[in-house]
């Protein structure tokens, strides 16, 4: 809480939970805790001069600094928590703005390439926003006291600031954002404050460190179990989709009209119903004409997306990492709530801990497994009250315009009709199913985990397209491939491969080294 996750390794699921209900702020360390230190010390030190105040206050923030480590959202509340201190110094008013300015002009001199930084630009921005926004919402929250209006409009301002750039970034909101800001804000506030009591007191004495710790642990069980309680409601967070550069654009201006032309707070409402309409109106239109079938970038398992105006299917999950850093945000970016088709063509282990992840963040209505049923899986599927099916060799399965069809035992090879496209996956390519893979019509793409492939079977399927999913590819093959006019793509080269409006293309953003917006 003091430090950030980027110092102190947390447990996945904890941060996982806190991005989730947009509490990630509160794991990193960025001008909060920044304001907390200089309070302290400047509490502290009230009764000494301004400069001896001054002093005091620059070594924490080196010290903080040294600790936290060189990253923008801490340099920014440094830099600003300076300027505050020259201006305690010199006896001046300090324009909060204007410092914003100065701390962004510094680090863009030091380092051009923090401007491209998520950390970066979500700093300035939530700043700008508690600098600009949270007075006039106090105003309007004037009929409370004012320690809760202050405590209501401070999340407020700062995920308006925000939502834009997260939305262009990861296409996902949650609706609980502001309601679990206020709640836990005071807890936040105590067990920051508390752990910097408790370093102070570990330099004096271990063991008056540790009894302070552990009082913290009260109020740090209580902001785990409301963050998990917030985890749990229904509709934690909505996938919108990824929105444009230029909605951006739009929304920034229309954020910054109440400031600029303070009539206007007036007709707040309206401008935020209009902004609403600007995110969802557009990704509800895309999302019920749009029709792609999309491989994702994964090193060894096949997974594939299929977006059928408005119906999902999903061919295979992967394992629990493959989840979590490529399928999840994938499905995010894409503004997918809810899978209406799985389909699981492997049933290891590793593919079922994938699988039982998935189901943990996303429901699905219908689930097929093309091998032997797995308890857990049914039993996570029923939970979800969605239908847990098998598909069996050569039964087909219609989905839209998608067809789908086991055609060899243990699902060694599958068959898709992709709007009125073939796709031919072979699970391992041995001998033995490529001399079963000869009776087949040939596919205009050839879906394989990039092993060796014999002449005859590439002369008979005759391929327009190849993409290999494995990171390991037989160099003979592609030559074989390209040698008879196919097309050969590999997903650990290339990226995420889309097929839309009749063509490939590389998508080398969704990837499996892409980290996970939750």
């Amino acid at each position: 809480m003091v430090l950030g996750s980027r110092v102190v390794d947390l447990p996945y699921d904890v941060k996982d939970q806190f991005i989730r209900i947009g509490l990630s702020h509160a794991l990193a360390a960025s001008g909060f805790q920044v304001s907390l230190i200089l309070g302290v010390v400047l509490a502290l030190t009230k009764r000494c001069s301004e400069r001896v105040q001054a002093g005091f206050g620059f070594s924490a923030l080196l010290i903080f600094l040294g600790l936290t480590g060189l990253q923008p959202a801490v340099l920014r509340a440094v830099i600003m928590g300076t300027g505050l201190l020259i201006g305690i110094v010199m006896k001046r008013n300090i324009k909060p703005l204007g410092g914003l300015l100065l701390a962004a002009i510094i680090l863009l001199l030091a380092n051009p390439n923090w401007i491209w930084d998520l950390g970066f630009q979500l700093s300035f921005l939530a700043t700008m926003g508690l600098q600009i926004t949270v007075s006039p919402l106090t105003k309007r929250l004037d009929w409370m006291p004012s320690l809760f209006s202050t405590m209501i409009a401070i999340p407020i301002a700062a995920y308006i600031w925000t939502l834009p750039l997260l939305l262009f970034t990861f296409g996902i909101t949650s609706p609980y954002s502001i309601p679990a800001n206020v709640i836990v804000t005071p807890l936040i506030s105590i067990i920051s404050i508390g752990g910097i009591i408790s370093a102070l007191c570990s330099l004096v004495s271990p063991i008056a460190g540790a009894a302070s710790a552990w009082l913290l642990h009260y109020p740090t069980y209580l902001l785990l179990a409301i963050v998990d309680f917030f985890c749990e409601l229904p509709g934690n967070a909505i996938a919108v989709g990824t929105i444009s550069a230029f909605t951006v654009v739009i929304l920034y201006a229309l954020i910054c009209l109440p400031w600029l032309r303070p009539p206007l707070q007036r007709q707040i409402w309206l401008i935020a119903m209009f902004a609403i309409a600007l995110v969802f109106l557009p990704a509800y239109y895309a999302k019920a004409n749009l029709f792609q079938a999309t491989v994702l970038a994964t090193s060894r398992d096949p997974v594939l997306v299929i977006q059928d105006r408005g119906q999902i299917a999903l061919i295979n999950s992967g394992d629990e990492a493959i989840v979590r850093s490529t399928v999840l945000p994938f499905l995010q970016r894409e503004g997918i709530n809810a899978i209406d088709w799985a389909i699981a063509t492997t049933n290891t282990s590793r593919n079922i801990s994938g699988w039982l992840a998935l189901l943990k963040e996303m429901p699905v209505k219908s689930f097929y497994q093309t091998t032997a049923s797995h308890l857990q899986l049914m039993e996570a599927v029923n939970a979800q009250k969605g239908r847990y099916l098998t598909l069996a060799t050569g039964q087909t399965l219609k989905l839209r315009s998608t067809t789908i069809q086991p055609i060899s035992t243990d699902s060694e090879m599958v068959q898709l009709q992709i709007d009125r496209q073939t796709w031919v996956w072979l699970k391992s390519a041995p001998n033995l199913q490529q001399t079963e893979a000869l009776r087949l019509q040939s596919p205009q793409v050839l879906w394989w985990p990039g092993g060796s492939l014999n002449g005859k079977l590439i002369k008979a399927l005759q391929p327009q397209v190849a993409i290999a999913y494995s990171s390991r590819v037989d160099l003979e093959t592609v030559d074989r491939l390209q040698a008879n006019q196919t097309q050969v793509y590999q997903t650990s080269r290339d990226g995420a491969i889309r097929w839309i409006n009749g063509k490939f293309e590389k998508t080398l953003g969704f990837s499996e080294t892409d980290a996970s917006p939750l």
